[in-house]
């Protein structure tokens, strides 16, 4: 029977010098907490979580062979073509310009190849006709033909000139001709009827 009572007082005796000892810690300014939430403010020092990490991917550098362009186009220049069989140029620019495959012939005048001289009261059937034959002496000049050509632009004086230079624009190409744009302008160099450049690819 002492035994129950011995273990009540081993008990009661532990549970006061817990209580002493926590006393004391508290006293010294420590305390152990024995769940989440049970210590006073300012106590437990709690680390905040580490800010989350924001990656930002770098924009791309912007390369040069990201675009299909042939290498040997970069930075080349534009080389000047030119035939003796074709009008001279009268001013400060090139019979044509070739880049890459494509030949670029600069607007073309009735201009007699041999005197560089006008065909002066000539038709327009005689001065369209005088204009493709330069314009296909510059294409033979540079191993092309009148085939090559895939556009063209027609400056007219009179848009109603446009039948007569059909007649003589239409029997230079077999088949479908190529893309054109034809405008009426009020004044041409030498007072020419008409003038026409053109492109052309390989």
């Amino acid at each position: 029977m002492k035994r129950p009572q011995q273990t009540a007082a081993i008990v009661a005796s532990i549970a006061c010098l817990m209580a002493a000892g926590c006393t004391t810690m508290k006293s010294m300014g420590f305390l152990v907490p024995q769940g989440p939430g049970n210590a006073p403010d300012g106590v437990v020092q709690r680390t905040p979580p580490p800010a989350a990490q924001t990656t930002v991917a770098a924009a791309p550098v912007p390369s040069s062979r990201q675009f299909d362009v042939a290498p040997e186009l970069v930075n080349a220049p534009i080389p000047a073509v030119r035939s003796d069989r074709a009008g001279r140029p009268l001013a400060a620019y090139t019979q044509a310009t070739r880049y890459g495959d494509m030949i670029f012939i600069s607007g073309q005048i009735p201009l007699d190849p041999g005197t560089n001289t006008l065909y002066d009261g000539a038709t327009i059937e005689e001065q369209t006709r005088v204009v493709m034959e330069n314009i296909r002496a510059i294409l033979e000049g540079n191993r092309l033909t009148m085939a090559n050509i895939v556009a063209t632009t027609v400056y007219m004086k009179n848009v109603n000139d446009l039948r007569g230079m059909n007649l003589v624009y239409d029997s230079y190409f077999k088949g479908a001709p190529p893309a054109r744009t034809v405008v009426e302008v009020s004044k041409l160099p030498r007072g020419v009827a008409l003038q026409i450049s053109a492109v052309a690819g390989r």
